[in-house]
């Protein structure tokens, strides 16, 4: 951000022989390095919270719902309620895991006090 706001100054400081071709370098010049550091800023904050490794877990934990739907939904006879609870069990099971290691993710990461 502090290099954006250099470059800034030094792109738009006063030229008396400035041409329309040199003004657009300066502002392309400008919008670019502003790209780049909203871009980083993004990048760090996303490390930060964490969000790739929250998705890949969540991406887990869904594809184990979406595989329990799937036997859930091929259990139709009355016959079919022992294994119907084991896989309920199963669910539940897993569940209780899933925030293990969400826990364990997080306590592994380190505390950043901020102070504003």
């Amino acid at each position: 951000m502090v290099l954006t706001a250099l470059l800034t100054g030094v792109a738009f400081a006063p030229d008396p022989e400035a041409t329309a071709t040199v003004w657009a370098c300066d502002v392309l010049l400008f919008l670019i390095t502003t790209a780049l550091s909203v871009g980083a800023g993004f990048a760090f904050y996303g490390h930060a919270r964490a969000y790739e490794e929250h998705a890949h877990s969540y991406g887990e934990m869904g594809r184990i719902f979406a595989h329990a739907r799937r036997e859930a939904d091929s259990l139709n006879s009355p016959d079919d309620a022992d294994a119907y609870n084991r896989l309920i069990f199963d669910l539940g099971r897993e569940a209780p895991a899933e925030n293990a290691e969400w826990l364990k993710d997080h306590r592994s990461r380190q505390i950043v006090h901020e102070v504003h």
